[in-house]
Order: C-alpha cells, then structure tokens, then sequence
C-alpha cells in the first residue's frame, strides 16, 4: 500500500471541500474506532494520520496536516523498519506542506531524503518516481519528464 502522492494535489486552491469534509469525518470516526479498540500507538493508526494530514493540506489547513504528518511519522518510524517504503509517506507529506509554505530549499531536502530512502528500501518504481518528481518541481516550479512513460 502506498501512501505518497505528488505535490501538486496536495494544497491545490479549488479543490471540491464536499469531498474532503466527507473524508475528514470518515477519518475522525476511524481514529475514534482505533483509539477505542487498539493500543494507542499503531501502525494503522500512524497510516490513517497521513491520510488525515492529505485530507487537512487539501482544506487549506497546513500547520494541522504538519501536526498531523510529524505524529504520523513518530508512530510509523516506531512501528516500521527503516526498509520499509511505508515509512516515508509522513515526510513526503511534511515536505509538501514545507513547500507549500514557501520553504523550498528544506522541502527538497525533505523530498530527497525520501528519494534515498525509497531507492534504498527497494520500493516500487512508481514511488520512486513520485518523489523524484516532487524533487523535480520543488527545485524548478515545473517538471522535466526525466522519466520513461509507462507502457500502456
């Protein structure tokens, strides 16, 4: 399962709120579930807080979703180990909002950190290229199409 998106998405302006207070409530309801019923620190918690974060980024709320990015990262980094490509969803959202607030030379480093790592952990290709990608428009506003397109 992979939890990383491009930047682009992320803060987009415009984007349908109806969608997104619809998906923060099923979140909300699926943290109240997990805090309910399991120890209050796991994995599928640290998951569901990235998703939580994409969601807040979405609706314009970037200081939540990096509240909510950094707590998701502590739970993943704890319960993951450090092979695993799920473990750099949490800073790719991190390094989005970081961009997104104008700090761009510690969003690239953020995204070439989870570049490294994902090439490191042997993640899928697409993943990879995500991040490449985020490094890509991080660094120049725009993206030059390094990478060989998918055969259909």
């Amino acid at each position: 399962m992979s939890t990383i998106e491009p930047v682009t998405p992320l803060l987009e302006p415009g984007c349908d709120v109806t969608v997104n207070d619809e998906s923060l409530a099923a979140i909300q309801k699926a943290m109240a579930i997990y805090k309910r019923w399991l120890s209050a620190d796991t994995l599928v918690l640290g998951q569901t807080l990235v998703n939580y974060g994409d969601v807040l980024a979405r609706k314009g709320q970037p200081e939540e979703a990096r509240t909510t990015y950094r707590r998701a990262r502590k739970i993943i980094e704890a319960t993951l180990p450090e092979s695993n490509p799920d473990r750099f969803g949490p800073l790719m959202g991190l390094a989005s909002v970081t961009l997104a607030r104008g700090e761009v030379a510690e969003a690239i480093l953020m995204f070439e950190r989870v570049v490294d790592a994902l090439e490191k952990s042997g993640a899928v290709a697409t993943d990879v290229a995500d991040a490449r990608f985020n490094v890509d428009f991080a660094s120049t506003g725009s993206v030059r199409y390094s990478v060989a397109p998918r055969a259909a």
